[in-house]
């Protein structure tokens, strides 16, 4: 895996093997930003990436013009890892904790929510964290294809915006109102 565009294009992600990881694909995160293109701009944003894994979204927010990327998960040690790797410790932070549960200390511009698949843990992301954005934040929530239905927006105050379909993910915008 590796960054797409931006300034740390071509940069090596490093990542756990085996079937049981469930990375962003190049064609999936290139979609994520063509659709945010769109609807927002990336250039000097705080982003908050929750379920984070790898740190994929989040870093390639940051090599696309992000002004700072706070990255959550439980096991948070390949974000720590290829943020330290890409050298770009200053603008990020890096937090081992259940993003469930999680509460940032100021609002994201945008918020990427990409749980692992056949928990529930989308809904109920969405559902608790429905006050943490801010009028206008963007978020990118990433979950399997069929799993949930395409209106969002009855977990919180959230206009649909977008929604495009990769392999058995789907990617769903949602502006928060």
């Amino acid at each position: 895996m590796r960054i797409i565009a931006g300034t740390l294009r071509g940069r090596v992600l490093a990542g756990p093997k085996g079937r049981d990881v469930r990375p962003t694909a190049a064609r999936a995160r290139e979609a994520v930003f063509n659709m945010l293109n769109s609807h927002a701009n990336v250039d000097g944003v705080q982003v908050l990436d929750l379920f984070c894994g790898t740190g994929a979204l989040g870093l390639e927010a940051l090599s696309r013009g992000a002004a700072h990327v706070t990255f959550v998960d439980l096991d948070s040690q390949y974000a720590q890892q290829n943020v330290t790797k890409f050298g770009v410790t200053g603008t990020c932070t890096v937090i081992k904790a259940n993003a469930l549960r999680y509460k940032p200390l100021a609002p994201a511009d945008i918020i990427f929510l990409d749980p692992p698949y056949n928990l529930g843990l989308t809904e109920k992301t969405l559902a608790m964290h429905a006050s943490i954005g801010k009028s206008g934040t963007i978020w990118v929530v990433e979950a399997e294809t069929g799993r949930i239905g395409p209106d969002l927006t009855h977990l919180g105050p959230f206009t649909h915006i977008a929604e495009r379909t990769y392999g058995a993910g789907t990617i769903t915008l949602l502006r928060q109102n």
